[in-house]
Formats: structure tokens, C-alpha cells, sequence
């Protein structure tokens, strides 16, 4: 009876959570709600969202977790999914659309679908596609489904072909709809129509996610229910998630890829390796002059040929919130290392802390780097500490007066907001610095 206890370590679901947020760059407006939210096991069959003292519960049930899941990683899809519920008000609609005429196996069809395409779309949903099979109603609750196939194109603009052979009168209906749910292109209210129309009984032979439908929570003192969150906080989360459809997360997308390509182009121009000298005993392939000279000499001392990856240190500034920036971190990385070369990655703010960037996707930012004002004099005198020679600076360039020359060459991406001037924009100590500007587009 411990809500505690469970198959999972609830810290390392959390953690997991955390790290998906990261890595699809919404975990900056997703803060909020993960902080107020209460995650329990209980005996409920599957998963389960409720409310509580106006703050969101989900309970996962132990059963079902030890037999059907297999790691954090999923447990966090599952997590993910009922939070979705929330964010949608789904618990607060239910009533309403059965007093319209939806059962409460069509709503949870048509809801657990469009969060199910949703979730596909930042790579949270790998555990519906494993648990759900591959027909009837269930085929539209998982992505890469092998009832349709992929023509081609890439998959938000695929078309899409049935492979069996449906019904005539269905075979359309239902390809056509598989193909706007999983392009993010169908509402709830579709949604109902066509599981209302195709799958008014649904076999329901196997459990759906949650049992979101059977509680509402308690009422407030007023009678009616309070909202978790203000709908501004809701609409950033939903925008981050790209359910709301806004062509800022695409501009977004489209500059941090431009920036990823322009950096990695001139880190590249040198090569990607860099070849230094050693002196060893044993006999090289090839004998250059000054090998032969200590022949002649009896002087069994070689040079041999040392080959090292070429280094790039990324210098995140962590005085403010760096989230919506990491995307264009781990794609960076991403680049860098798929060339074969070393990234480092030191954290700073009023002193340069160096950390595994894995730490970083998981939220766990240096204390000993500090979150107050930013010191590039301390960052100066840790590239020129370290001989630094190619480097990679994130930051809003509001550090302070350097004194300390910086020799290395330095891309400088600039976040959104930042000062143009001063700082490492100051050429006189920081003299082969290339400006980057990173934007998240209107708003």
C-alpha cells in the first residue's frame, strides 16, 4: 500500500521524464507542472490521471508495470501520456461529451490517439507501439503502423497505402484519417466523429491507457473545479509539444540547423585530426632524416607520427535558462562528434565547471559554475589555462569587461536577446570570433 513502492524507482521515472523534456526542448515550460505533480503506485489496472487538492496525480499500477513495461524509459512514455491528459483538460470535458452522446470507449479511442500521434512526434511514444497490436481500432493508438505504409516522402508530408485489403467502403476512411492523426493534422472532435462512426463498440481486448474517465477530482469550496495551471502556462507547454500548431517552432528548427551546419563547416576547414610527433624506441615503417642521423649516430631513438582527435570545448552559459536551447546542443554535439571529434562540454556563469554533457540533458547543472551574474574574465583565463583552440560559446555575451586575450578561434552563438557588442565581441581580446545568432522566432 506504500505509494512509494513499485517495479520502478519513481526518482528514476521522474529523471527519465525529465530527459525526454530535454532532449525534445520543452522541459522549460513543462517545469512547472512537473514540480506540482504527485506520481504514486497504486492498484489501478493500467495508468491513471486524477486531481487532487488541485494538483495532478498520476498513479501507475503496479501489475501492469511489472508485467508489461520494461524500463524507466517506457514507464516515462506511459507518465508522459497521462500527463497529456491534464494538459488537454480531458478530465474535465468527460462529462460534457457523454452527455453528448460519446461513450466513455469512444472518448478514450479518440483521445488516447491524438496524444498517442502527438507523444510519436517527439519520440515519447515507443512503448504504445510495442504494447498496442497492429489491428483493428488499436492500430490507430501506435505510430508505424504495418496496417499503412510508407510510400514515400518524409513522414509529416508521407502518403500512405493500405497494405491489406479492407472493406471498400472503410479502406479510405480509415487510411486517410491514420495519415491526418499522425501528421498532426486531427482534432479531438474528429477524432469522436470517427470512432463514433467506425468503432461504436470497440472489443476493448486489450486495456487502453489510464482510466482517466471515471475521475473528475474533488470540487473547490465554489462547487466547480479549479484549473491545475493558468491556460497561459498550459498554452507554452502545448506549444512546445506542437499540439497547438505554430510556425515559430518551425522557424526555430530551420535557424538552430542553419547555425549546427554554418559551425560545424568552419571547425571542419582544419581537418579534422590533428598529427603531432613522439619519440619511441620502436623502428617507424618509414625512416625520415633526422631517424637515419640517429642511426648513424647509434642513437635507437625514433620519431613517430601522433595522432590525435581535433578537440572543440562548448561553453554553455548558465546564469539563465539554457532548455530551449539545448535541441540545438545535442544537435551541435550530434554534428561535431559524427565527425570525429572530441567534444568537451564546461558549464559557467561566474566560474567555468566542466561536466559530462549527460548530466546536462538530465537537468543536473554545476553549482560550483554559479546562476548569478556571468565573469568572462574567469572564462578567458580558463581557455588561456587549458591552451583551448577551438571553442564553442553559448551565451547572451552580457559577461563583463575581459581583459585576458582569448587566442582560440571562438564561435559565439548568440541567444535570442543578447548584446551584440562587448565582451567576447570585443576584438581586441578575443580577436577570431565568428558571431552566430541563435532566434526562437516571434511571439
Amino acid at each position: 500500500s506504500d505509494p512509494t513502492i513499485g517495479p520502478y524507482s519513481l526518482p528514476q521515472i521522474r529523471e527519465a521524464v525529465a530527459f525526454k523534456a530535454v532532449r525534445g526542448g520543452f522541459l522549460d515550460p513543462l517545469r512547472v507542472f512537473l514540480k506540482d505533480m504527485v506520481l504514486e503506485w497504486t492498484e489501478v489496472p493500467t495508468a491513471c490521471a486524477s486531481r487532487r487538492e488541485n494538483k495532478p496525480v498520476i498513479q501507475l499500477g503496479r501489475r501492469f508495470f511489472q508485467q508489461e513495461v520494461r524500463n524507466e524509459s517506457e514507464a516515462a512514455d506511459i507518465v508522459f501520456h497521462e500527463i497529456m491528459h491534464h494538459l488537454l483538460r480531458h478530465l474535465l470535458i468527460m462529462k460534457n461529451l457523454h452527455n453528448r452522446g460519446y461513450s466513455h470507449d469512444v472518448q478514450n479511442l479518440a483521445m488516447d490517439s491524438i496524444i498517442n500521434a502527438h507523444l510519436a512526434s517527439v519520440g515519447c511514444a515507443d512503448f504504445m507501439e510495442r504494447y498496442y497490436p497492429d489491428r483493428g481500432e488499436f492500430a490507430f493508438l501506435r505510430p508505424n503502423s504495418r496496417e499503412f505504409m510508407v510510400a514515400r516522402g518524409f513522414w509529416r508530408w508521407r502518403s500512405i497505402v493500405p497494405v491489406r485489403k479492407a472493406r471498400a467502403g472503410k479502406s479510405q476512411q480509415f487510411h486517410a484519417f491514420y495519415r491526418r492523426l499522425y501528421a498532426l493534422d486531427a482534432t479531438l472532435e474528429q477524432a469522436l466523429d470517427f470512432f463514433q462512426k467506425h468503432f461504436p463498440k470497440s472489443s476493448m481486448e486489450f486495456q487502453l491507457m489510464g482510466g482517466h474517465g471515471d475521475q473528475d477530482g474533488p470540487a473547490s469550496k465554489n462547487g466547480s473545479q479549479d484549473e491545475l495551471f493558468d491556460a497561459a502556462e498550459a498554452r507554452k507547454i502545448l506549444e512546445a509539444l506542437n499540439i497547438i500548431p505554430k510556425e515559430v517552432s518551425k522557424q526555430t528548427r530551420d535557424n538552430f540547423a542553419e547555425i549546427i551546419r554554418r559551425v560545424a563547416s568552419i571547425v571542419l576547414h582544419e581537418g579534422t585530426v590533428r598529427a603531432e610527433r613522439r619519440v619511441s624506441r620502436r623502428v617507424p615503417a618509414k625512416l625520415n632524416r633526422r631517424d637515419v642521423l640517429n642511426l648513424e649516430r647509434e642513437h635507437y631513438v625514433f620519431q613517430r607520427p601522433d595522432y590525435r582527435l581535433k578537440e572543440i570545448v562548448l561553453f554553455p552559459d548558465i546564469s539563465g535558462s539554457m532548455d530551449k536551447y539545448i535541441p540545438f546542443m545535442i544537435g551541435l554535439i550530434a554534428k561535431l562528434r559524427k565527425a570525429d571529434l572530441s567534444v568537451r562540454t564546461v558549464c559557467w556563469a561566474s566560474r567555468p565547471v566542466e561536466v559530462p554533457f549527460t548530466d546536462i540533458l538530465q537537468g543536473k547543472l554545476p553549482s560550483k559554475a554559479g546562476r548569478g551574474g556571468t565573469d568572462g574574465e574567469a572564462l578567458a583565463q580558463f581557455m588561456q589555462a587549458e591552451r583551448i583552440e577551438q571553442a564553442v560559446i553559448i551565451t547572451d555575451n552580457a559577461a563583463g569587461r575581459i581583459t585576458t586575450k582569448v587566442r582560440a578561434r571562438v564561435q559565439l552563438c548568440l541567444v535570442e536577446g543578447g548584446n551584440e557588442s562587448g565582451s567576447f565581441l570585443d576584438r581586441t581580446v578575443v580577436p577570431h570570433c565568428t558571431l552566430h545568432r541563435l532566434k526562437l522566432g516571434g511571439r
